[in-house]
């Protein structure tokens, strides 16, 4: 979608749901093998979600790849603010085997744990060390919409290395905090069905999305991220003394959601944030709608909020409000 899921992440387990980053290790999904025709994928058993470190030497790839890359709309945009660096780092890159750079990586500042890329090119071996490489040029990636950018203008070497359309235009994941930007290797909606049940044959690991306090930093975002999210899109942090409603055509005013539709319990505010993105998998009904609005109130006479794990009232609007 246009707009960014904050404080979105993945668990790579069908029966756990506590935070970790394992989602950020290399993909395995055989391409890479089939592509080498060697073993050099991570074990399955340690998938995690990130693009593949990268196998192309340059992009455009050669002269009639350029040409197919000019013809894309946002050309002007991506020469300038990705392919020109790209131009210069093969000018200036060092012939070595192992390089603790990768030009243009796609976990930003690596050390998550990836497949065997250090030449000569070999089967996976589980002695060796397989950490991801760092960008050489990080300070491409300043905020969430360069990140976004990073991708799409990435997409079309995927898409001619591999001869992969799944390729084309991945979704990211954005640290806020430490500006760690990594591409995704694989489209959500690309999930096999059977990763949602216990029935899984084990071609590819299965992934959960959930929402966590630890994951906070995090943001999940599609390659089409727009321009003005930050004013279009629902907000990443809370908005305070402010009440969601339903706009009444007849009177023109505001009509509260919370003292009408909706569904309340006592909770914490971390409990009723984490609580409104989980509902989406069990409410095949409101599902339809994407995402769920809410509104915390915090119980007692206090206007302050000293924690995550302060009491409260959590509403959970039934459908989406249309006013303030």
């Amino acid at each position: 979608g246009s707009c960014p899921e904050f404080g979105k992440t993945f668990v790579m387990d069908l029966n756990g749901d506590e935070y970790n980053e394992d989602f950020l290790n290399e993909i395995s999904f055989g391409l890479l093998n089939m592509k080498l025709n060697l073993s050099i994928e991570i074990p399955l058993e340690n998938s995690g979600m990130a693009m593949y470190q990268g196998l192309f030497k340059r992009c455009p790839l050669d002269e009639n790849h350029s040409l197919l890359i000019k013809k894309e709309q946002e050309y002007d945009m991506c020469s300038r603010r990705v392919y020109s660096h790209m131009q210069s780092a093969r000018r200036n890159k060092k012939h070595t085997l192992r390089n603790k750079y990768s030009h243009f990586g796609w976990h930003g500042l690596g050390g998550r744990l990836g497949s065997n890329m250090n030449y000569p090119l070999h089967d996976y071996n589980p002695s060796e060390s397989h950490e991801t490489k760092k960008m050489s040029f990080p300070g491409l990636i300043k905020d969430l919409s360069d990140c976004s950018i990073y991708s799409y203008c990435m997409g079309p070497c995927f898409d001619k290395d591999f001869d992969n359309e799944c390729f084309r235009s991945l979704p990211v994941v954005f640290n806020h905090k430490t500006k760690e930007c990594v591409i995704l290797g694989t489209h959500e909606g690309s999930r096999r069905r059977n990763c949602l049940s216990q029935n899984s044959d084990g071609f590819e690991r299965c992934f959960v999305p959930i929402k966590k306090e630890r994951g906070k930093e995090w943001t999940y975002a599609s390659s089409f991220l727009r321009p003005d999210y930050e004013t279009k899109c629902p907000p990443r942090f809370p908005l305070n003394d402010t009440v969601f409603g339903y706009y009444n055509d007849s009177t023109g005013e505001c009509k509260s959601a919370v003292k009408n539709d909706h569904e309340s319990y006592k909770t914490t505010f971390k409990n009723c944030i984490e609580g409104l993105f989980n509902h989406l998998e069990r409410d095949s009904e409101t599902r339809r709608d994407n995402f769920l609005w809410g509104v915390w109130v915090l119980e007692g006479s206090s206007k302050k909020l000293n924690s995550m794990n302060d009491i409260g009232m959590c509403s959970i609007l039934k459908k989406k409000p249309n006013c303030v």
